[in-house]
């Protein structure tokens, strides 16, 4: 792995070396589908979907919680249960466990938060063998304090190059095409900028 990573970063190049490890990458929609296919491989898997989870099932002392309840296809205002041994809440960012746990009388988890100020922008290219020699990725990473930009060129399946460009605190790429190409071309190095400058936009 090591020896396939072209990364820029405090001002510099780090050295490529063989590292013994190997790493394997693709765009999060395919690792996604292939953890499905995975998971539902177990006998003892099954998969409810749409399922629309309405709030909480407790124990009758309100101890722990024993299951949730899942609205109805047909009548929003009706709800079954699904009891389990263990509820797992994997909803990400968009998920409310704190206005759950509040309905059952239990507060949330204490939360601190720093804010960064992190924004990105990704997008899709046609991959050609001649995009890139002598390395199979790219990352630019930032010095800090004075710089705040980030970018990296990963290979994904179907032949095609991921690239993500972000900033900190509030610095945020453009998503229009010559923004974001503006941007790249503003790294400290054009390692990004090179492989994009004529490739295919997929995205």
């Amino acid at each position: 792995m090591g020896e396939a990573i072209r990364w820029y970063h405090y001002d510099g190049y780090k050295v490529q070396f063989k590292s013994g490890l190997a790493a394997v990458s693709m765009s999060r929609v395919f690792l996604e589908w292939r953890i499905r296919q995975a998971v539902l491989a177990f006998p003892n898997v099954s998969l409810r979907a749409p399922c629309p989870v309405t709030h909480l099932i407790t124990h009758p002392d309100r101890t722990h919680v024993i299951g949730v309840a899942v609205a109805s296809n047909t009548a929003q205002d009706q709800a079954s249960p699904i009891l389990a041994d263990l509820v797992v809440q994997t909803g990400g960012r968009g998920a409310t466990p704190g206005k759950w746990l509040a309905q059952i009388g239990f507060s949330g988890p204490s939360e601190d938060e720093i804010s960064v100020g992190v924004g990105y922008a990704t997008r899709l290219y046609r991959r050609r063998p001649t995009d890139l020699t002598g390395a199979k990725l790219v990352m630019i990473s930032p010095t800090p304090p004075h710089q705040k930009h980030m970018a990296f060129v990963f290979p994904v399946e179907d032949d095609r190059w991921i690239v993500s460009a972000g900033g900190w605190l509030g610095d945020h790429p453009p998503t229009d095409d010559a923004g974001y190409r503006e941007f790249l071309r503003n790294l400290p190095v054009a390692d990004v900028f090179n492989v994009i400058q004529h490739a295919e936009p997929l995205s």
